[in-house]
């Protein structure tokens, strides 16, 4: 693995490749947004191009046909989402709203991909961006021409954490007759469907406890759950990979049951869209019990990394004693027998499988971030389903099993998206078929897909569109493992400008 000292050992397009470095160099988490747009705003209007923000911040750019007759032309939106998942390692100093992402270029069975130094990469949708920006340069320097079609260039704001952007756009900016969405993550496979997609937040009540004279007898140990590969929660939920907060939950409930801990604190997981990758908790246990709870620990991770032998290699389960800690505070046995009995029994996963699709699920659920305060737990959790009766089955049953527990609880920042009806024979999947099949030779692979995309919403605000969703090969998303395959820009992009005239 190497940086790369010339962005043309990249290859071609070559306009790709410097966008995609500029974009690096621009900070663009959820809800960050405004320096991403403002480059976007600068480029197109430097060319001479209209650019339009609507009042939740999307931006589009305008590129109206040449062809000045009376005729109908064919309106084709192009989107891609401006910001990224910002994921790193532990022992990287990175500070996403100022630094640049540091990408390196590495090969396998000669193969060229980029990733990123110690962070997530922001491919996911930086690749599509830099197509969007390349296809904007060349259109204006008469390298390519689309005279009977009217392009619009559209960016949207907070995909990645409920996707505001798309629930509340304009509906202006998405006047068209197809839209093509660049935030696929398989080059050999085109999407025409998404899951439906629900997040919010739990809160419980949770009494804090002050230790008196016991507290001589008992020990503060730190437990960690780390090493995992994590993932996207919903393109890779079906892989099987566990969830750190799972991880740690059940074994605190084994340590518990075996040990009587009493626990003072809990945290895990950066994204709730991403598979938690990493989770801690701190505990207190007699110090009569150590030797003991340090051989459980052991056995109990010889186990994990055996149930989870091929999909798992780094499994990292530790403790650790605690030197001059000071908050000698535990949550109420009752109180933290509950919260445990919740965790470990709290679905996560696949949940059902798509019964035309066996492959594919139908809903699931994560689990993460989690995190303890003075007196509540909270954690968030993301369901998706391809029908509303699944999102809210799931959601029903985790109710029922809070209420069960007795605790005092609520659900907050709900944010709902919802599903995207595949249509398997409409013009733009035929054509794309088609068009894929002349250039390559191979037949493209046409599905919905488990994650959610923001074409559902598109086509709730405007149900004549006509969508599908295409883009480079990205691994990893939402993860310090994200990487993108070179060679698989270069083939999008020669689909995508040779599919632009044909579907004009």
């Amino acid at each position: 693995m190497r940086n790369v000292q010339n962005l043309k050992e990249l290859g071609e397009p070559a306009e790709i490749w410097d966008y995609f470095s500029k974009i690096c160099k621009i900070p663009r988490g959820t809800a960050r947004e405004d320096q991403i747009r403002e480059f976007i705003k600068e480029e197109a209007e430097n060319f001479g191009f209209q650019t339009k923000i609507d009042e939740i911040k999307n931006i589009a750019v305008i590129l109206p046909s040449t062809n000045n007759s009376q005729n109908k032309r064919t309106k084709i939106i192009i989107q891609s989402h401006m910001d990224m998942v910002c994921i790193k390692d532990d022992n990287i100093e990175h500070d996403f709203t100022k630094d640049p992402i540091k990408f390196q270029l590495y090969e396998i069975d000669n193969e060229k991909w980029i990733t990123a130094e110690g962070t997530s990469l922001g491919a996911d949708n930086g690749a599509g961006m830099a197509i969007q920006l390349a296809l904007m340069k060349k259109i204006r320097e008469n390298e390519l021409n689309y005279d009977d079609t009217d392009i619009t260039l559209l960016f949207t704001v907070c995909e990645e954490l409920g996707g505001d952007g798309a629930a509340f756009i304009n509906k202006d900016l998405l006047e068209g007759d197809y839209l093509i969405n660049l935030d696929s993550e398989n080059e050999d496979v085109f999407t025409i469907g998404s899951a439906a997609m629900l997040l919010y937040r739990v809160g419980i009540k949770m009494k804090r406890i002050s230790f008196a004279v016991e507290r001589q007898f008992l020990m503060p140990i730190k437990i960690t759950v780390k090493g995992l590969i994590g993932g996207h929660s919903g393109v890779d939920i079906h892989r099987g990979r566990p969830n750190a907060i799972k991880i740690l939950s059940q074994l605190l409930w084994k340590l518990n049951r075996k040990f009587k801990i009493h626990l003072n604190s809990l945290k895990g997981g950066t994204w709730v869209t991403a598979i938690s990758k990493n989770s801690e908790a701190t505990v207190f246990i007699s110090n009569n019990n150590y030797s003991e709870v340090e051989d459980f620990l052991l056995g109990f991770c010889s186990n994990i990394q055996h149930h989870f032998d091929g999909i798992e290699e780094k499994i990292e389960i530790s403790m650790e004693k605690l030197k001059d800690f000071t908050d000698y505070t535990y949550f109420s046995e009752d109180n933290q027998n509950k919260l445990l009995n919740i965790l470990y029994l709290m679905p996560y996963g696949p949940y059902s499988f798509h019964s035309k699709k066996r492959n594919l699920v139908h809903t699931s659920n994560n689990i993460g971030p989690i995190r303890s305060m003075r007196s509540r737990i909270e954690f968030d959790l993301c369901y998706r389903s391809f029908s509303q009766y699944g999102l809210h089955e799931i959601n029903e049953k985790l109710t029922s099993l809070l209420e069960l527990s007795g605790m005092r609880y609520k659900f907050y920042n709900f944010i709902e998206g919802p599903e995207w009806d595949p249509e398997f024979n409409s013009r733009i999947s035929n054509l794309a078929k088609n068009t894929y099949k002349e250039l390559f030779g191979e037949d493209i692979n046409i599905k919905a897909i488990h994650g959610g995309l923001e074409c559902a919403d598109f086509k709730r605000h405007n149900p004549k569109l006509e969508l599908i969703a295409i883009g480079p090969t990205i691994l990893g998303a939402h993860s310090t493992d994200e990487r993108l395959k070179v060679s698989s820009v270069l083939n999008i992009w020669e689909f995508l400008v040779t599919f632009l005239d044909k579907l004009g």
